[in-house]
């Protein structure tokens, strides 16, 4: 045993920065996005150890080095940017990879000097490995087993039991997503055939819909609330997702909660029962992605980069061609193939028993604008209206055939809220007011229809969703749009964008 541990230790060593890194984002990382770190970081290590093995013809001291090397590949950028935070401004790359050098160096010449020290240096590296990696996985494989056995409570056949008479419900927000004559007037982009679409299926389209704020936290916060923002001693009162009305409401009526991965940096926390991803394994091949080996940059694999010995590289570019816009592009392909699996997956979702809360955050038509018209990959990102346009054009064409399948597929007519979170850009593209005009379309049955209404804004969706379905008695409230994006701007008070919008504009 202990000839084999002195045989892999190297290895353990590399593996464990890659474990424990995703151990500490592990709600949002996958196990599949993390298998080409791994593969990466292996195949590293053993070329480092093969090339220090050449030069010191000792299998010892070349694997004790080989280790060490590893270590400060995975170890640099997180030194660098401690270091960074300490100091208040970044440390020179020269000075800290000096130092590293300088370490290693003399690491070197003692193991030549001193060779008796390679037994007890290589004993203490496997020991700690051995212990690192146990205790990495250990937490890796408790919570993969889990996620695996809470996916297959919610396919079992138990929940056919479920109370057949509640909707599924979902919640499709297009990051950015302006009302229609935003869409004609700014970038003259005539959408009205994708709203007949909607129309001809059972939508309910409001014309003259606004946003209530001008930022996704706010808009979404408020809706899930069915209530607008206060500020109490001059701070904010914004519930997490996961501990809003809505959320609360529907877990006591049974509902399970399902999300999609995004490309959004920040990730909206509904404390989801399965949140899917391409890189997703826990439903097989109906649900989950595959092992996808040659996809974009995932968000596990930017966190390594940017942690690891190629933040040296990307800030100075000593390798041509390895810089931030390399990455750049590979982390928006993947943003493309996650948006694509999303489009996928939706009409899977309908046939799992339920009943079901889906929410679904894409940023189509937000930046970054990566898609053709026909939903081909644009790289570079194309950011003025014409991409913006092109996005739009491509999310209306592609969402018609996923709701058509969503429909069908639905045991019980399901009840979906198909919106823009807020309108596009003010400060690039468009004014203040045209932020605040949104996309908003509810599919849901005739008596909720009859309450709905051309100006209604997220606010009041659920506060009409719930009176019908869940028998609840939520007056509605005032529709308001506040220009609102951060907390100073709701101190002021925020500036009101009125809403002089008719269905004859």
């Amino acid at each position: 045993m202990s000839k084999i541990l002195h045989l892999i230790y190297p290895f353990l060593i590399a593996i464990y920065p890659v474990l424990a890194l995703r151990n500490f984002n592990i709600d949002y990382v996958d196990l599949p996005s993390i298998l080409r770190s791994l593969i990466i970081v292996l195949g590293l290590t053993a070329l480092v150890w093969l090339v220090l093995h050449a030069i010191f013809r000792d299998a010892k001291v070349s694997g004790i080095l080989a280790s060490l090397a590893i270590i400060t590949v995975l170890s640099y950028g997180h030194i660098y940017l401690q270091m960074e935070k300490v100091l208040g401004e970044p440390i020179r790359h020269l000075v800290l990879a000096s130092l590293f050098v300088g370490i290693f160096l003399f690491c070197c010449w003692i193991l030549v000097k001193k060779p008796s020290l390679a037994d007890g240096a290589r004993q203490f590296l496997s020991n700690t490995a051995v212990i690192l990696v146990l205790l990495a996985l250990g937490q890796s494989v408790i919570h993969d087993l889990n996620s695996y056995g809470d996916a297959q409570a919610f396919t079992s056949p138990s929940q056919a039991n479920a109370d057949t008479n509640l909707p599924d419900i979902y919640v499709l927000v297009l990051d950015g997503h302006g009302r229609s004559d935003v869409l004609r007037e700014e970038f003259d982009y005539d959408n009205s055939a994708f709203i007949n679409e909607l129309t001809d299926m059972g939508f309910y389209v409001a014309d003259c819909s606004q946003s209530n704020y001008a930022s996704t936290r706010y808009s979404l916060t408020s809706m899930f609330q069915m209530d607008y923002i206060e500020l109490e001693d001059g701070k904010e009162r914004v519930p997490a997702l996961k501990n809003t009305v809505l959320l609360r409401t529907l877990r006591e009526n049974g509902y399970s909660i399902l999300t999609f991965e995004n490309y959004a940096s920040g990730h909206f926390d509904l404390a989801e029962d399965l949140r899917l991803s391409r890189h997703q394994i826990s439903f097989g091949t109906r649900l989950g992605g595959a092992v996808d080996l040659s996809g974009g940059l995932n968000e596990f694999e930017k966190t390594l980069l940017n942690t690891s010995i190629t933040r040296l590289f990307l800030d100075t570019e000593i390798i041509p061609g390895f810089n931030e816009n390399a990455l750049v592009r590979l982390e928006y392909y993947e943003h493309y193939l996650q948006t694509k699996y999303i489009l996928d997956a939706l009409p899977e979702i309908a046939r799992l028993k339920g009943p079901k809360f889906v929410f679904v955050h894409m940023l189509v038509p937000h930046i970054p604008h990566v898609f053709t018209p026909d939903g081909e990959f644009r790289y570079p990102d194309d950011p003025s209206r014409n991409g913006y346009r092109d996005n739009a054009m491509f999310i209306d064409q592609a969402l018609v055939p996923v709701l058509n399948e969503i429909l069908a597929e639905s045991d019980e007519p399901p009840v979906i809220v198909l919106m823009g979170d807020h309108g596009p850009p003010a400060t690039k593209f468009t004014s203040p007011e045209a932020r605040m005009k949104i996309l908003n379309a509810y599919y849901v049955n005739s008596n909720a229809e009859s309450e709905l209404y051309d100006s209604v804004t997220p606010i009041n969706s659920f506060r009409i969703v719930l009176n019908e379905y869940f028998g609840s008695d939520y007056p509605l409230l005032e529709d308001i749009s506040y220009y609102a994006y951060q907390q100073r701007q709701l101190r002021q008070p925020p500036a009101i964008i009125e809403n002089v919008c008719s269905r004859n504009d």
